[in-house]
């Protein structure tokens, strides 16, 4: 008996040893085939732009290149759902933000994953604030002059933004709630049209990414009081931030990051943070982060897991003191 079971565990160990070092040759060559990096929006929109960017430099530091699939839909749960059923292998990566990766675990009543437990966390790339605009004749210069103003009470006040659910609209709800500001929420779809009122003096106040922002701040079409991260950013250096004038500890600030399939090896989410955090040193793609208004943040992947697990809390906060709903 004893023969026969050392003659049947003798095989399995071998075969144990063998595939143990197949996995370890898989993850030191790759990657061997090209990485397809799937993105929850439509092409040509701020956050394919990144992704494409981040995927062409990424190119240049591996020895396969990074194919944009996107896939929009349902708030980035389309992507992200996909991506989640993916083989582990490392040949399919979601570019995701705090959207579907977060803040839709508040916003709708399926989600159909698990962060937690269907993603393998990569890196996070960059962060990219809302701003708090305010028509160029509006006679406010500070969140100060204007939490002032709107607390008078002489006319009514409204707030615009990218459309029900979105990061522009909890940023001004929770803004208006703790600053305990009466605004009403004009809904728009989309940034575009909201900054066009806003220009035109249809609407006073209107909380927009920097994306979208930036080139009318810089022309002095609209004016920039604050933004909506924690730190100041880069390309606005002289707009505080919101928790540094009136509301402490404010932050409603849109990140963006790469994403695995859980089971996806060690060896290989390590060689994508490594090859993520060089993309992040290059000068190229820190002024082109810049240029959108916003700040690279790359990150190890123990710290983007966490702040996934972190931001699940933090927006549901956030959206259930706004009252956001999805339409």
């Amino acid at each position: 008996m004893h023969k026969l079971l050392k003659s049947v565990l003798i095989p399995i160990a071998a075969a144990a040893a063998l595939i143990a070092t197949g996995t370890a040759r898989a993850a030191d060559d790759y990657p061997t085939k090209p990485i397809r990096m799937v993105v929850p929006g439509p092409a040509g929109g701020p956050t394919d732009l990144m992704a494409r960017d981040l995927a062409a430099k990424l190119s240049e530091f591996l020895p396969q290149p990074i194919v944009i699939f996107n896939q929009a839909g349902a708030g980035g749960m389309i992507a992200a759902g996909a991506v989640a059923k993916a083989a582990p292998d490392g040949y399919t990566v979601l570019f995701g933000n705090q959207g579907p990766l977060a803040a839709n675990y508040a916003l709708y009543d399926k989600v159909p994953y698990n962060v937690q437990t269907d993603f393998a966390p990569v890196s996070r790339w960059a962060v990219i604030p809302n701003v708090l605009l305010v028509n160029a004749k509006v006679p406010v210069n500070t969140v100060q002059e204007l939490v002032a103003l709107v607390r008078k009470g002489d006319r009514a006040w409204s707030f615009a933004s990218g459309g029900n659910g979105t990061s522009t609209h909890i940023a001004g709800a929770v803004f208006a709630k703790r600053a305990n500001l009466k605004m009403t929420h004009v809904p728009y779809k989309g940034a575009p049209p909201s900054l066009q009122d806003l220009m035109g003096g249809q609407i006073p106040v209107a909380f927009s990414g920097t994306v979208d922002s930036l080139a009318l701040i810089r022309a002095g079409s609209v004016k920039a009081l604050a933004v909506t991260s924690l730190q100041r950013v880069p390309s606005l250096p002289n707009v505080p931030t919101v928790a540094e004038t009136v509301i402490p500890g404010y932050s409603v600030a849109p990140w963006f990051g790469v994403v695995a399939p859980a089971g996806t090896p060690p060896d290989v989410i390590e060689k994508l943070n490594a090859a993520i955090a060089k993309a992040g040193r290059s000068p190229d793609l820190v002024k082109k982060i810049q240029d959108l208004g916003g700040a690279i943040a790359t990150s190890s992947s123990a710290e983007f897991g966490e702040l996934m697990k972190k931001d699940v809390e933090h927006w549901a906060t956030l959206i259930n003191e706004s009252g956001a709903k999805v339409d």
